[in-house]
């Protein structure tokens, strides 16, 4: 890795990209003469005079803008909620029958929360149909028009919530209520009761902190590439801004120099993260990471051969890389062969981090050495949050009307410090971990404009 010596200048970038390509679309170009994942907020209002505004406001700012980079970064405020259309009143009973749909049975997150859902619901006594719909959102849409038409109880969908927006309204005026699970954030005006996610900002974050305080030392310039599922959906863009805006946070503390905010550091991580996914390369030395590229899966395929064709000729141009971004550990398998194939150990040659999913398979990983952190994304939280809303819903008669549009899962970076606490032989994703469900009402009185957003 390169020296340098000289002092960090924080600046915001004022290039003006374009808007994000639509969730359901083609992946996003990123490209600053086409399109791209945004572009930093300016540094100054009109006339050239000195912008006063907090770097809170301006990354809200942001947000408004371009919300896939901040995916899962807790809003200002949330708009009420009891007048959206959501297929209430349901009649109480427990023989109720399911339609779900998931996007692939072809990954252990999908895999692990479908085999958890079959035996909640039988053994609490529901019908459980599903399907899948393989990535192809019109398929989606098509067994979502099926389920309303047989009149199920509910739907529990594992979808594209912008591009399925539509059916899910036409399922609540059918009077057929649906718990979302996804990977971007939904509308407050979403007609479902709550969206069940993991926050991707926030893993890439807490992967990304945790990366830093662990390779990083003052002088030093990284050289780091990135194996990415697909640009311009929420998981990419989320983790990938969060990661930078997490390492630097905790780069510029080992530095002496810390940000007086997280917030702070996310301005500067997205300008970052912004750049580089735009040019395909970008040399932040002045912040102690030169990005030196990144690859895709094809079709956005979060697996092994997916991880493989992505990293094939980020690794051969660039076998002097200090750090490798995998953006989850299903993929590391096939970032791993090809490493060998260029005689590089993971872990001594070159570091690697992954802000999801916490495989049996990453954490082992973890555990020789080979993977420095994996952000948990355990789908058993997912399903385990479904089943209590079911529960909720239909047994106990509780009020779901007004429960905030978004339910994040717990976030925590797997380490060699912690891996134990979550890893099981016997199961093949992380151990989740409880949470609850929050009322607007309670998450609004919950937000300071004074503190860091988590």
């Amino acid at each position: 890795m390169k020296k340098l010596y000289k002092p960090i200048v924080c600046i915001l970038s004022v290039c003006l990209l374009l808007a994000l390509a639509g969730c359901g679309s083609a992946p996003a170009n990123n490209s600053s003469t086409t399109s791209g994942s945004g572009s930093p907020a300016e540094a100054s209002t009109s006339g050239g005079t000195e912008d006063t505004r907090s770097a809170r406001d301006r990354v809200y700012e942001l947000m408004d803008q371009y919300p896939l980079a901040f995916n899962g970064v807790p809003p200002k405020q949330l708009a009420d909620r009891t007048g959206v259309v959501k297929g209430f009143p349901v009649e109480q009973k427990s023989d109720i029958t399911i339609g779900y749909v998931t996007g692939s049975v072809g990954s252990p997150f999908f895999t692990q929360m479908l085999s958890y859902l079959e035996q909640a619901t039988q053994e609490a006594g529901y019908n459980f149909n599903y399907q899948v719909w393989d990535f192809n959102n019109e398929l989606c849409v098509q067994q979502l028009d099926a389920y309303i038409s047989q009149g199920v109880d509910v739907i529990l969908a594992n979808a594209d919530v912008q591009y399925c927006g539509p059916t899910f309204k036409k399922a609540a005026e059918a009077g057929i209520p649906v718990i979302a699970t996804s990977n971007q954030q939904i509308a407050s005006e979403g007609n479902v009761i709550t969206d069940i996610i993991s926050s991707s900002y926030k893993s890439g974050w807490y992967v990304g902190e945790y990366t830093a305080r662990q390779i990083y030392k003052t002088g030093d310039v990284l050289k780091m590439g990135a194996v990415l599922i697909q640009l311009g959906t929420g998981d990419t863009e989320g983790r990938g801004n969060g990661f930078i805006s997490g390492f630097l946070y905790g780069a510029r503390d080992i530095d002496g120099s810390p940000y007086p905010t997280k917030w702070d550091a996310m301005l500067d991580g997205y300008e970052i993260w912004s750049n580089f996914t735009n040019s395909g390369r970008y040399d932040a030395s002045d912040k102690g990471l030169n990005l030196v590229g990144y690859g895709q899966t094809p079709n956005g395929s979060s697996d092994a051969p997916g991880g493989q064709a992505a990293a094939n000729d980020l690794v051969t141009a660039n076998q002097d890389m200090d750090l490798l971004y995998v953006e989850c550990d299903p993929m590391w398998p096939g970032v791993d062969v090809v490493l060998k194939q260029h005689n590089l150990k993971a872990g001594t040659d070159v570091k690697i981090a992954c802000p999801a999913d916490g495989t049996k398979e990453g954490m082992e990983a973890i555990q020789r050495g080979e993977l420095i952190a994996i952000g948990n994304n355990s789908s058993t939280m997912n399903a385990i949050g479904m089943m209590t809303l079911l529960r909720n819903l239909f047994e106990e008669g509780k009020d779901l009307n007004n429960i905030t549009p978004n339910t994040f899962t717990p976030t925590v970076a797997i380490t060699a410090e912690n891996v134990d606490e979550y890893y099981d032989p016997a199961k093949p994703l992380a151990e989740g971990m409880p949470y609850e469900f929050q009322t607007v009402d309670e998450y609004n009185a919950s937000v300071s404009d004074t503190a860091d957003p988590f």
